[in-house]
């Protein structure tokens, strides 16, 4: 009965099992403990799951990440929003998301802030894309407290992907929509500033892109990006370090 009641609706509450049933609580989590002991059933703390459904959920969030990876080598892994949006139909009860993750995490594949991947990959450019992750690791290096807009930087889809893995992967740190820099550059421009306000006290835009010797279209968002990461404080047209 138990069996059946838990292969109808995919996952059910073992408290709320059998309420109406001759069966005392004690008969029933005796006979709940007996059949995930067999393997017909998965406890999960109090949510009790159909073992093929729950087999199901594992294996599909394994292959969606196998496929991810050999799609695109260049991603760091499949997002914990994406797995959950796929694994609905297998997963009736939302609270089993995250159990499902640990058991993948557990067994070869491993959580990395918000993706989750194989132990064993490593996120690399793939061939066709190289090349353009090549030249934009060059412009940057070539203009690295003035680095041009980002839809010059990667004006094609190409370069686009490839701009998206550097930055994913910490090699080049997103400023604003509009502007990355090469992670380097902005360690030397948070310096300089750092250096600049202490020598001469709180600072304006037109003072900052002097001592940076960039234009005021990187200096702006960049001193934004400064404000919310916490090194400076912006009071009335000045800068201050945090």
């Amino acid at each position: 009965m138990i069996v059946a009641y838990v292969g109808r609706d995919g996952a059910v509450c073992r408290s709320g099992l059998l309420l109406k049933s001759r069966f005392s609580d004690e008969e029933r989590d005796v006979a709940i403990d007996r059949l995930v002991a067999e393997g017909a059933l998965v406890a999960v703390g109090d949510i009790i799951v159909n073992a093929a459904r729950w087999q199901e959920a594992v294996r599909k969030a394994a292959d969606m990440i196998d496929a991810a990876h050999q799609a695109h080598p260049e991603h760091l892994g499949v997002s914990l929003a994406d797995l959950r949006a796929a694994l609905q139909r297998e997963l009736p009860i939302d609270e089993l998301f995250d159990p499902v993750i640990s058991r993948l995490c557990e067994h070869d594949f491993e959580r990395a802030g918000s993706v989750v991947r194989r132990a064993s990959y490593r996120a690399e450019l793939p061939g066709p894309l190289q090349v353009s992750g090549a030249k934009v690791r060059q412009t940057l290096i070539d203009r690295p407290l003035d680095p041009p807009s980002r839809k010059e930087l990667a004006p094609d889809v190409s370069s686009q992907r490839a701009l998206r893995f550097l930055v994913e992967t910490g090699e080049v740190t997103e400023i604003s929509a509009e502007l990355v820099m090469a992670a380097p550059a902005l360690a030397q421009a948070v310096e300089l500033i750092r250096t600049f306000i202490r020598a001469h006290g709180p600072a304006t835009v037109s003072d900052l892109r002097q001592a940076l010797g960039s234009s005021r279209r990187v200096i702006v968002p960049l001193l934004e990006h400064l404000d919310r990461t916490f090194v400076t404080l912006r009071q009335g047209d000045k800068r201050i370090l945090r």
